[in-house]
């Protein structure tokens, strides 16, 4: 689902007078708890020795009319060339897709009108032998009453280079999307006193009717993005934290297992 098109409907099944508050606060525990602390494999010092910069591109295309800035990362230090290199091509590859989805939304777009989109490095998490890289997407069509803002995140496992996905952490996500609608839901509902449940989002693959939301894993739980006016435009951007003792034990390998509680988190705090 094209995420410039799903707004509007998405926004509009859950604008019934419930809000979800954006302020932290503790939440209820989910129905499945692992034991065991979450412990990734310790990088070594040649997993420790990469390290990445960005810079800013920016192009700009006419007909119509946008400027597109964006981050290019470089990586240096290590001990193998393939992996430096496959980390760049990960992390290029979840920059370039939100490129595509922009650049395809403007088609039919009035020619005289003028759109930006800008993405950012908002942060760098390092765990273990996993990088996760977060941004931030804003993106502008020309007409439009406001931008568009997003969370885009790619994790990398420094050992291969290659991209580590939440489908590779879970083959079903069933469990995991059960515990985010939850929190969701409890949030909203808590704020209203009348339960509206959250529905139509996903931290595995989109489909026509579930938006795919970008997530990584961090000490403290499952990272998950919400972006602005996927619940109701006037609440921003929502990050959600859902502890690993609330999520099954990912896939052996990967990562091990954990603990914390469910936090609704606003950029910045």
């Amino acid at each position: 689902m094209n995420r410039y098109r799903w707004r509007t409907r998405i926004g509009l099944a859950l604008a019934g007078g419930a809000v979800i508050m954006l302020t932290a606060c503790a939440g209820a525990p989910g129905d499945v708890v692992t034991s065991k602390p979450p412990s990734p494999t310790a990088a070594s010092g040649g997993e420790a020795g990469y390290q990445v910069t960005f810079r800013a591109v920016s192009k700009r295309r006419t007909a119509p009319v946008a400027t597109v800035t964006y981050p290019e990362a470089s990586v240096t230090g290590g001990p193998d060339p393939t992996v430096r290199a496959a980390i760049e091509t990960a992390l290029r590859q979840t920059i370039d897709a939100r490129r595509k989805e922009y650049d395809q939304s403007l088609d039919g777009e009035d020619p005289s009108d003028t759109s930006t989109q800008r993405i950012t490095v908002t942060s760098q998490v390092r765990w273990g032998h996993l990088l996760s890289v977060e941004f931030l997407n804003e993106t502008y069509r020309g007409g439009e009453p406001h931008p568009n803002t997003d969370l885009p995140a790619a994790t990398v496992d420094l050992r291969t280079g290659k991209q580590v996905r939440t489908t590779d952490l879970y083959r079903d996500v069933a469990p995991v999307d059960a515990v985010l609608l939850k929190a969701l839901t409890a949030k909203q509902t808590g704020t209203s006193g009348q339960e509206e449940k959250v529905t139509g989002v996903t931290v595995g693959k989109g489909t026509d009717d579930l938006v795919s939301l970008d997530s990584y894993p961090t000490p403290s739980g499952l990272w998950v993005g919400v972006p602005r006016c996927i619940l109701a435009c006037a609440f921003g951007i929502v990050e959600v934290v859902l502890p690993w003792k609330d999520l099954p034990a990912p896939a052996e390998g990967v990562l091990s297992t954990g603990t914390p509680a469910v936090t609704l988190l606003t950029p910045g705090e």
